[in-house]
């Protein structure tokens, strides 16, 4: 019997006397295995073999009785209730919540599911249920869901017991999202199975995170860091950031957006975005019979919201060079084409999108986001947190908005949310500025891009979107680079670069560590290149980046004559110090550290000139490792500070006396 990973127990025995085969079960306490190993047992001497009970024998009302019997230290839920079972209860409130009152579409269902049946199985685990809960109970579900306040198991089994408690499942933000919904089914089975339900049940809050007082916040993404950003971007992933950031779009309704739903009002009069559908990733919809279908392309917007925004005159720019590029066919226009062009499938986008906005986030030093939540390092201009998303340009959108004045209802309109409906105050006020004169937003966004971005939002990019990756633009990709080109908006590298060995032969990198730089996107490539089709090529400045960023740590291995591992080696692993990263490529080092690497290494030199290591002098003598270490502790030689990585070391001079005294035995070679 023992104790598993996931805190159940273990019972197992031979399945007959001196057999190698045996009959396992597991348990939720080490009262119930140890009272199913005395039933084993006597089955056994009874049968000579515990096959039955393991398998074909049910267990007499009595047995089922002990062995069903919990703790002492806890009470058991006794009611028979079916109403009082979330297990059961959950599935006719979601299903009239979704399906029949059609409250959320079938993602938002299944997600609802889901965190219910979490709340389920740890009820069932506790032996609890909806008539026998009390605010301690929620309480500390609550604690022992949240991840932040529950340890990681060292390993988890791959088969759970069927009673099995799950333990730090989420992270704060859901297990906020998730109350919401178990409220709600708690109310419901209250009502509709006639027993009361504690209103302090209701108002029970999920914990902060221990030690952190308020949830850390992040500031929002600035318009020029935006820019920055869409520099290590190709023209369709500028339009879909900038739609983002610009006219606050959500992600999905980016990706919705038809040729049709663009109202130009004429150049320098800006135009008109009509946002009512949604795309760019597999949806589920319901049909009028109650099933799902996968689709691609949703005419409608999230609440079935439809609304027209504003769009400046630097973003209509933009949408009319999309237009020229991508739609115009030998002057046909198809109104029915999605805005943002396909790339790789006709349906999708936004998973493409998410990985190369992480790739120039990281770029750009402003990827800082460890989980949903929490965040690794601060914005070296700002010193505040910056979390680089999707959807962090649509708050910031909004923060820029209320900062320069704009009342909340406009604001809530430009956003989309359904009306009275203040989720701005618990999602998107990242900054609570307060309220100043009204002002449009379409202006507002204006005078912001001609503070920060004046150049306007067509960064130019030597990145092309028509590579053989992009299958989809294949075509026409001679009349695409055209008109970017002529619009300035895409621009030809003039530097063919530098072959991948030769790069490396400059930076003191391998080949394959530049590769894998490239595929974390921390190393640009000359376009067209490291695609499968041409090898791959560093631009110059990317070389001279690498040799500048790495330059502390080359010039101190060349000063000192060590190598770098050994220096890194020596301060991190034995001194246990963390040395800065920059873009991942170099370690940059402090001068008390540089300081440090000196002392030692000046010291291993003068080291190896006075003394042997134990294994050298070991050889030497003709004897073993183990007879020179018992020697230095007897006396007869003489011990000094240990060489790197932790060898022990015998002076030269007591080798000499000991060798004087005693002449030198030469170990015996195997016979052959």
């Amino acid at each position: 019997m023992r104790k598993t990973a996931a805190g159940s127990w273990e019972a197992s025995l031979p399945v007959r006397q001196g057999s190698t085969k045996r009959t396992t079960k597991t348990f939720r306490t080490e009262k119930q295995a140890r009272q199913w190993l005395e039933v084993a047992i006597k089955e056994r001497a009874a049968t000579g073999t515990t096959e039955a009970v393991a398998a074909s024998r049910k267990p007499t009302p009595a047995e089922k009785e002990r062995v069903s019997t919990p703790p002492a230290d806890r009470a058991a839920c006794r009611c028979d209730d079916p109403n009082a079972s979330l297990r059961l209860v959950a599935p006719i409130w979601v299903h009239r919540e979704y399906v029949e009152d059609g409250r959320g579409g079938p993602e938002r269902q299944e997600g609802v599911e889901r965190q219910l049946a979490t709340f389920a199985a740890w009820m069932v685990a506790e032996d609890k249920c909806l008539r026998c809960l009390n605010v301690e109970d929620v309480r500390r579900m609550y604690r022992e869901l949240m991840k932040e306040l529950v340890p990681k198991p060292d390993r988890s089994p791959r088969r759970r017991p069927a009673d099995h408690k799950p333990m730090g499942v989420w992270n704060r933000k859901t297990l906020v999202d998730a109350c919401t919904s178990l409220r709600k089914a708690m109310k419901f089975a209250g009502y509709s199975g006639g027993y009361p339900i504690d209103p302090l049940l209701l108002e029970v809050e999920p914990p902060r995170r221990r030690g952190s007082g308020e949830s850390r916040r992040s500031r929002s993404t600035t318009l020029s860091e935006t820019g920055r950003l869409a520099r290590h971007m190709h023209v369709v992933h500028q339009l879909v950031l900038f739609l983002l950031r610009i006219c606050g779009l959500r992600i999905s309704e980016a990706y919705g957006l038809l040729v049709e739903d663009v109202r130009d009002l004429g150049v320098g009069s800006g135009g008109l975005l009509v946002v009512q559908s949604q795309g760019g990733h597999n949806m589920k919809l319901r049909t009028d019979d109650g099933t799902t279908e996968t689709v691609q392309h949703r005419d409608n917007a999230k609440n079935d919201s439809r609304r027209v925004l504003v769009v400046p005159e630097a973003m209509m720019v933009m949408i009319r060079v999309i237009i020229d590029a991508f739609h115009l066919d030998d002057d046909v226009l198809d109104p029915k084409e999605r805005l943002v062009p396909p790339l790789k499938a006709l349906g999708g986008g936004q998973g493409g999108f998410r990985d190369a906005l992480e790739k120039a986030a990281t770029r750009e030093g402003l990827t800082v986001v460890l989980d949903d939540e929490f965040f690794s390092r601060s914005d070296a201009a700002s010193g505040e947190p910056v979390k680089v998303t999707p959807h962090k340009m649509r708050k910031s959108f909004s923060t820029d908005l209320l900062a320069e004045g704009m009342v909340i209802e406009k604001v809530e309109t430009a956003l989309g949310h359904a009306p009275g409906n203040r989720v701005i105050h618990r999602s998107y006020m990242l900054d609570d500025p307060e309220f100043r004169a009204a002002a449009e937003a379409a202006d507002v966004m204006a005078s912001q891009i001609e503070r920060y971005l004046p150049n306007g939002l067509l960064v130019p990019t030597s990145i092309s979107c028509t590579t053989g990756n992009q299958f989809v633009l294949q075509e026409r990709r001679e009349h695409i680079e055209e008109v970017l080109l002529n619009a300035g908006w895409l621009v030809r590298p003039t530097d063919d670069g530098l072959d991948v060995n030769d790069a490396a032969s400059l930076t003191g990198l391998t080949p394959h560590y530049l590769r894998q730089l490239r595929r974390e996107g921390k190393l640009e490539t000359v376009p067209g290149t490291a695609n499968g089709r041409a090898p791959m090529r560093i631009p110059m400045e990317e070389v001279i980046r690498l040799q500048n960023r790495g330059s502390d740590l080359t010039a101190l291995a060349e000063e000192i004559g060590e190598s770098k591992d050994r220096i890194r080696h020596y301060l991190t692993r034995q001194l246990g110090m963390t040395l800065e990263t920059k873009d991942g490529a170099f370690l940059a080092i402090s001068p008390e550290q540089a300081d440090l690497a000196r002392s030692y290494f000046r010291e291993q030199t003068a080291l190896r000139e006075r003394a042997l290591s134990v294994p050298v002098a070991a050889n030497l003598l003709g004897t073993t490792s183990r007879t020179v270490r018992a020697l230095i502790a007897r006396g007869d030689l003489k011990g000094d500070i240990l060489f790197h990585g932790g060898i022990g070391s015998v002076t030269r001079s007591s080798i000499e006396r000991y060798v004087e005294a005693r002449p030198l035995r030469r170990r015996r070679s195997p016979r052959q």
